[in-house]
C-alpha cells in the first residue's frame, strides 16, 4: 500500500512538474516576445530620431531651394533601421500594446502644426526638424525601452 501511494505520488509531482513548465515556457516565450516587439519599437524610435537629427543643408526640391536633412544621412538611419529589423514582423495589436506609436505621430504633427506660418503659408523646416527631434527625444521619459 505504501509502495502504491509513493508512487502515485511520483506520479503526481511529475505531472505538476510537466504542467508548471509547459506554463513556465508559455509565460517566457510572451515575455521574450513582448521584449522583442519593444526592441523593434526603439529600433524604430532610434531611426526616426536619427533621421530628424541629420544635418541640414540647401536642396532643390520642386524648383524650390530649401533647408532638408542631409540625403545620406536620411538614407543611412534608414538602412541601418531596415538591416537589423527586415526579418522581423509583428502584429498590429503588438505594435499597439502601447501608446508610443500614436505619440509619435502626434509629437510630428504638432511640430508641422507649430512651425507652418498661416499668413504667409509657409513652412520653417529648420525648425520642424528641430522641434520633432526634441519632442521625440522627450518619449524616453513616457517609455522605458526607449533608454
Amino acid at each position: 500500500m505504501k509502495k502504491q501511494i509513493k508512487t502515485l505520488l511520483f506520479i503526481a509531482i511529475i505531472i505538476i512538474v510537466f504542467i508548471g513548465g509547459y506554463f513556465l515556457k508559455d509565460f517566457l516565450d510572451k515575455q521574450n516576445r513582448i521584449k522583442d516587439v519593444n526592441d523593434y519599437k526603439k529600433g524604430f524610435y532610434d531611426g526616426l530620431v536619427c533621421q530628424y537629427s541629420c544635418p541640414m543643408s540647401l536642396q532643390d526640391i520642386s524648383n524650390k531651394t530649401q533647408m532638408l536633412p542631409d540625403v545620406d544621412c536620411v538614407k543611412s538611419c534608414s538602412a541601418a533601421f531596415k538591416q537589423k529589423y527586415s526579418s522581423f514582423s509583428a502584429k498590429k495589436e503588438e505594435l499597439q500594446r502601447d501608446k508610443l506609436l500614436d505619440d509619435i505621430d502626434n509629437l510630428v504633427k504638432d511640430c508641422k502644426k507649430t512651425t507652418i506660418n498661416a499668413t504667409s503659408i509657409t513652412f520653417n523646416n529648420t525648425q520642424y526638424f528641430d522641434c520633432a527631434t526634441k519632442s521625440l527625444s522627450g518619449l524616453k521619459t513616457n517609455y522605458s525601452y526607449l533608454e
